[in-house]
């Protein structure tokens, strides 16, 4: 089985093709979703996440996101003592997923390959881009957030980490479509 990441920074298109993708009957594992899911499912990921910061980031029994954010934003330190807790519970869940999947390749949406750990074991990245106006005017459309806000999340997201894995670029500009670059990408995976 070969698992692809799927990965670009805020506002690139990675989520576009993760849905075109499943649209086309492919499975994707949304690293994302799923990271906020299991904080608040996994007993073991939300017994760390309280000693770590304490029990206050939980309300009846879900996580207060917006708790969590606070802190991380107040103390610096804090978003790398949250990734080392969470990524390896993700890592974890997203293997035992693709195992489970029954398929000859599956895929894994997330906005932090590298910074995870994850393209440790993908077999290859396909990373989504975007010139950084067509970025920050999705971002600006999608989620009410100010320029300048969004040039922040897209600094914070800059990595200079290379790949351990294979990667092949996907450029999601508004101008040209990517569906033949997909169809071309998936028949060159038929072929290894």
């Amino acid at each position: 089985m070969m698992i692809i990441g799927i990965t670009g920074g805020i506002g690139s298109g990675k989520s576009v093709v993760a849905q075109m993708l499943r649209a086309m009957g492919h499975k994707v594992y949304d690293s994302d979703s799923e990271a906020k899911r299991l904080m608040n499912t996994s007993p073991q990921l939300r017994q760390k996440l309280m000693e770590a910061f304490g029990s206050e980031i939980y309300r009846d029994g879900t996580l207060d996101s917006k708790a969590l954010a606070a802190i991380i934003f107040n103390r610096p330190e804090a978003r790398g003592r949250v990734n080392a807790i969470v990524h390896p519970a993700v890592k974890e869940h997203m293997l035992q997923w693709a195992q489970q999947a029954g398929c000859e390749a599956v895929w894994v949406e997330t906005a932090i390959l590298r910074e995870s750990g994850l393209d440790a074991v993908v077999d290859r990245a396909w990373i989504v881009e975007a010139p950084l106006e067509v970025r920050i005017a999705r971002v600006e459309s999608r989620d009410s957030a100010s320029r300048k806000q969004i040039e922040a999340r897209i600094a914070s997201q800059s990595c200079n980490l290379p790949y351990r894995c294979p990667t092949v670029a996907i450029v999601n500009d508004n101008r040209h479509s990517i569906t033949p670059v997909l169809h071309r990408l998936l028949s060159q995976l038929n072929e290894l």
